[in-house]
């Protein structure tokens, strides 16, 4: 069964709230192709830019999808990938992403997506 969005129904939506924030989860089959439509509406409309940060299996997998759906709602896209690892969330990890996010020249206004979990959502 599919909504009228052409989204299949069979998606599971967490509501997290605290008093430091509050957020939703999506998933689902279709959750990645809408990952630009519900970073759209969710963003400030002067987000301009996006950083995805992953690593290179979870990249391969579904960097590309995610990349079309962003730039099909008007974002560019920049991508850092780290190394896979929990060694790896450390400060100079940590580093050598604020250097990227330098090079990009990510404003306040702009946001970074974690594609993955783990390392990668921690770093995010």
């Amino acid at each position: 069964m599919k909504s009228d969005a052409g989204v299949p129904n069979n998606r599971t939506v967490i509501r997290v709230g605290s008093s430091a924030a509050n957020y939703t989860i999506e998933i689902g089959a279709g959750t990645l192709a809408r990952l630009g439509t519900v970073a759209r509406h969710a963003l400030p409309n002067s987000t301009a830019k996006i950083v995805i940060i992953s690593n290179q299996c979870v990249y391969d997998l579904y960097g590309a999808q995610a990349c079309a759906s962003l730039r099909a709602k008007g974002f560019k896209v920049a991508t850092w990938l780290m190394p896979d690892g929990e060694r790896y969330k450390n400060l100079h990890t940590w580093q050598r992403a604020l250097e990227f996010f330098g090079q990009e020249k990510l404003e306040r206004s702009d946001a970074i997506v974690a594609l993955g979990g783990g390392v990668v959502l921690d770093l995010a």
